[in-house]
């Protein structure tokens, strides 16, 4: 569930470890997720702060698909509605998870299963941004989705090409190329 926020809503690992149950409003039209603090665990302890940014601070649509699956990992999870301070994805003693823990029970084993190679979370938040441009959605949409305050942090360091675009810029080629003479029937 947590590997599909980050897809789904490029979400930053801070940001996803500290969502809590009252961030996440399963009763409004549109369904919604809001960001309002990342966590990080420190040699100091745990540090709850704003998310990166100011922009950081900001809400999701879920989808259906989403949505669903939320309230299903609620149901399966045991969380109530009285529990709202709580965090979603809580580690075993109710605390923040670490982040290497994690990695290496949910994020490696799942795509091992899928049998791709080793991602890291900032793979997920690149994966979110390059299908949006891949599937046509203007970079400034990308850029607020993802909150950076700089179009080109999100053009140089989360769009990537993707096998589609390839593929499609491949086909532009090969229509504009003449067909040689030698081929013509």
């Amino acid at each position: 569930m947590s590997i599909g926020l980050m897809i789904g809503c490029g979400l930053r690992w801070s940001e996803m470890v500290g969502l809590r149950v009252k961030d996440i409003d399963l009763t409004s039209d549109p369904q919604t997720l809001s960001v309002k603090q990342s966590v990080h665990i420190t040699t100091e302890g745990v540090l709850t702060q704003p998310p990166k940014s100011s922009a950081g601070r900001r809400r999701h649509e879920l989808r259906k698909n989403v949505a669903d699956t939320l309230t299903k990992y609620l149901k399966i999870s045991g969380i109530e509605d009285h529990q709202s301070d709580r965090l979603l994805f809580a580690a075993l003693g109710g605390g923040a998870r670490r982040y290497s823990n994690w990695v290496e029970r949910h994020l490696d084993m799942a795509f091992s299963r899928a049998g791709v190679a080793r991602v890291t979370t900032k793979t997920l938040r690149s994966s979110y941004s390059s299908y949006l441009a891949d599937n046509g959605i203007p970079l400034k949409t990308i850029q607020k989705n993802m909150r950076h305050a700089d179009s080109r942090t999100t053009m140089n360091h989360y769009i990537g090409p993707t096998d589609g675009a390839k593929a499609r810029a491949a086909d532009v080629i090969d229509g504009l190329l003449p067909r040689p003479k030698f081929l013509a029937d």
